[in-house]
Parts: C-alpha cells; sequence; structure tokens
C-alpha cells in the first residue's frame, strides 16, 4: 500500500471492476492502446502544425529516453 493514500471502500472497488472501470492493468496500457487504435489522427495542434497520436507516442518515448 503506498503511504498516505486512502484506498477506495472495498464495495466501491468491487462495483467499478463488475462495470469494467477498473481492469487491474497499468493507467499506461489504455494510453497505448488509445495510442495504437488512432495512431493517425490528429492528437493535438502545436506551433508547428498537427500531431499524430504515433508522432506524439514517438516524441514522447524519445523525452522519457532522455530523461533516464
Amino acid at each position: 500500500m503506498l503511504e498516505g493514500v486512502t484506498p477506495f471502500p472495498p464495495e466501491f472497488a468491487a462495483r467499478y471492476r463488475e462495470r469494467g472501470y477498473w481492469r487491474d492493468r497499468p493507467l499506461f496500457d489504455g494510453f497505448r492502446d488509445c495510442l495504437r487504435e488512432h495512431a493517425d489522427r490528429v492528437a493535438l495542434i502545436d506551433a508547428d502544425g498537427p500531431v499524430t497520436y504515433r508522432q506524439l507516442d514517438e516524441r514522447s518515448a524519445r523525452l522519457a529516453r532522455t530523461l533516464l
């Protein structure tokens, strides 16, 4: 258990799992699924123009590597 974190009551957790809100997988897995499903769609528009989800994923991976 994370120190200082108040867990959800067990009945909430059970309800969320039953409804499919919680799938007992890392949050990033959901982001990765979205990136793959919408890879060629525009995720955002910056000063240089549109950026697809694929490009955003590549840029964030590149940034993560430089931070390590």
